[in-house]
């Protein structure tokens, strides 16, 4: 009984320390958890933090308008557009 209960606490250590690790990441980008979550399942995974979490910004003009588009280092693509 020792042993499970042990083995809970683990379990239960290592979900709390991964959802804080998520937390922490997604907190830093200026992306919201659901605009993370790049496939939609439902669940932000550590290769689409780390996909989010190395992103530049630029200044674009889009229908006359000026906007601040954040983009992935990665690939160049747009994960967020903010226009005024």
């Amino acid at each position: 009984m020792k042993k499970l209960a042990i083995i809970l606490i683990l379990i239960l250590v290592v979900v709390a320390s991964y959802s804080a690790v998520i937390y922490y990441m997604v907190s830093k980008t200026p992306l919201t958890y659901t605009e993370t979550d790049i496939n939609k399942d439902g669940f932000v995974s550590l290769s689409e933090i780390d996909y989010v979490s190395n992103f530049a910004v630029r200044t674009i003009i889009k229908n006359g308008q000026e906007c601040i588009e954040y983009y992935a280092q990665k690939d160049g693509l747009t994960l967020k557009l903010e226009c005024n």
